[in-house]
């Protein structure tokens, strides 16, 4: 698999035959590649060339590239190289798996990667996505819906510390930034994959912001993790305490990046067409001009109201400090308490907004509908559910990437 996340840098191989590689140089994969199948090296320009061309080709027509018309000729071997687009939005191609072998192999095409392209737009604080980013971990088509949060997507994963990481990368992009690692996924039939995410950051007249794309490589070689204890119990802790904090965004349109706890109950903040409708209007610009007191080291407590499943409002407090350690302008830990809660001392005055369509209502009423049939039960983590059976992994036969 050869990432095209940014058509201003050299593409890199992140995986092999479902196998991770930290961004490899193209040419010294394919050199690897010919040494496998006993190529002499003499033939390496030729195929390097040849490979460049139908990645190039895949990147501009977002179709399917196959020399099966015009075969490689090595010798008295006639080669096949075949290389298939991952779609992002908008027609984008946000990676090629290519393969490259003799038109006699008993596997002359390869099976398409599961794997998905999206992008991070950081003016909209969402995250766009094709549907065929929702079909990897199982969601029905007629609840895909084309944009979702940061939290949304922190969300689906088990298993991944390494959100600071990320969060510094997509408010902050910088040309050259990338990241890439692996996490747990929860299937909608229960089981779990292991994904492997790459990211490279953007700031051009296509893109502000990063694009992404994810690609299941669960096998048994690379099966997905458990939580530990510790975190199960933390969870737990917190869920019985009826604590619930998350890493708030103020210095943009407030918004909600990361659950530190499971979700507060009584707010809606997903399946929304805008992230920052989380919060009212008028409470997104008072949380952004607490932005310059907090992030002198104060700490504030605030109430605000948060959008309701009914398309209302609800009054929350909220009690502000910041991140420790900076990832970035305006990031802060927030707790919230519902307007009754005794360990707030603002007091409480009733609001009252008319219902609106704040976000993908149909999409989120089948969701719920469907979900308590697959979803752990109360206390347990996606991470203690089935790991998925054998047969339903990827082989990776075949040489390519």
């Amino acid at each position: 698999m050869v990432e095209t996340l940014d058509p201003a840098i050299e593409p890199a191989v992140v995986s092999v035959g479902g196998d991770p590689r930290p961004f490899t140089p193209l040419d010294r994969s394919v050199d690897r590649l010919l040494k496998n199948q006993a190529i002499p090296a003499s033939y390496s320009k030729m195929v390097k060339r040849k490979v460049r061309h139908a990645i190039d080709e895949v990147r501009r027509t977002g179709t399917e590239f196959d020399s099966s018309d015009k075969p490689v000729r090595i010798g008295h071997v006639h080669y096949r190289l075949v290389a298939l687009p991952v779609p992002g939005p908008n027609m984008g191609v946000h990676a090629v798996q290519f393969w490259f072998g003799p038109e006699s192999m008993p596997r002359s095409h390869p099976e398409p990667r599961r794997a998905a392209g999206v992008v991070w737009d950081l003016g909209k604080q969402v995250i766009c996505q094709p549907i065929e980013s929702q079909r990897l971990s199982g969601v029905p088509d007629d609840e895909y819906f084309p944009e979702v949060s940061l939290a949304g997507i922190f969300d689906r994963a088990s298993q991944f510390d390494g959100h600071d990481q990320v969060l510094k990368l997509v408010y902050n992009p910088r040309p050259g930034d990338r990241l890439q690692w692996q996490v747990t996924v929860p299937h909608m039939n229960g089981t779990l994959m292991l994904w492997q995410v790459t990211i490279r950051a953007r700031d051009d007249e296509e893109c502000k912001g990063a694009w992404w794309m994810w690609e299941d490589i669960t096998s048994p070689k690379h099966p997905p993790s458990h939580p530990t204890l510790e975190s199960i119990g933390y969870r737990a802790i917190h869920r019985q305490a009826g604590t619930y904090a998350a890493v708030v965004m103020i210095a943009y349109p407030a918004t909600i990046s990361y659950w530190l706890t499971e979700p507060a109950p009584w707010i809606r903040w997903t399946f929304l067409k805008k992230p920052a409708d989380v919060f009212h209007p008028e409470d997104r610009a008072k949380l952004n001009m607490l932005n310059a007191e907090l992030e002198v080291g104060s700490s504030a407590e605030v109430t605000v109201r948060t959008l309701t499943a009914d398309g209302g409002y609800a009054l929350t407090r909220m009690l502000l400090s910041p991140y420790p350690g900076y990832i970035g302008k305006g990031m802060m830990i927030g707790q919230f308490l519902q307007a009754d809660d005794e360990r707030s001392h603002i007091p409480f005055h009733p609001v009252a907004v008319q219902p609106g369509e704040v976000g993908y209502d149909e999409q989120m009423r089948r969701h719920l509908a469907r979900w308590p049939a697959v979803s752990p039960t109360v206390g347990q983590h996606w991470s203690q559910t089935q790991q998925p059976p054998d047969s339903d992994t990827q082989s990776g036969d075949g040489e390519g990437d």
